[in-house]
């Protein structure tokens, strides 16, 4: 009797740690957006259409508003992102250039305007310019260019420094890592 308990209490015990530790999962490389969508007199807005859409991707992700108005879009790729709603008697409100980043929440709630169902917004734009003669995906720089930039000692390593994902040595003896990796493996 007091070993089935034993056992019930240890399942049990596992049984919390394992939900405990699942609810406290939160991603290190991904935002979210979210927020609560109202109208003119700040009553919330359910069933409404949230198009999150990606600048940097142009990958979109539709989800609907629930009874009180919430939406949340989890699991974003950090970057800049527009956040279109539209619900029916309202008109579309777009909200441009959200920043999401890393572990953060970034809350956008929209007050919608009313309007007609019949309005219709085109929106037309030219498709980017890919350069397919050159591989080259960055600028260079002028030996003036160089020149100008505040660094100290004028030593290349220093100018190295500034490109993303450098960090310099801890050990002291002046080598450079490349995205987290030792400095000696670098090539």
């Amino acid at each position: 009797m007091i070993r089935r308990n034993l056992l019930k209490l240890a399942a049990l015990s596992a049984a919390a740690a394992t939900c405990t530790t699942l609810s406290m999962a939160q991603s290190t490389t991904q935002g979210t957006i979210s927020g609560t969508v109202f109208d003119a007199t700040n009553a919330a807005v359910p069933n409404a259409a949230v198009t999150i859409h990606s600048n940097g991707t142009n990958a979109d992700i539709s989800l609907k508003t629930d009874s009180a108005g919430f939406y949340k879009a989890p699991l974003l790729q950090p970057g800049t992102y527009t956040v279109i709603v539209t619900a029916a008697g309202f008109e579309e409100t777009r909200t441009s250039n959200v920043i999401v980043a890393v572990s953060d929440v970034t809350e956008v709630s929209p007050h919608l305007a009313l309007g007609n169902d019949n309005v219709v917004v085109e929106v037309s734009s030219e498709v980017p310019v890919i350069k397919f003669d050159t591989p080259a995906f960055g600028g260079q720089l002028s030996n003036t260019e160089i020149e100008n930039i505040p660094i100290n000692n004028r030593r290349w390593s220093s100018l190295t420094l500034l490109t993303p994902g450098t960090t310099n040595d801890a050990q002291g003896f002046g080598l450079i890592s490349f995205r987290a990796i030792q400095p000696q493996l670098n090539n």
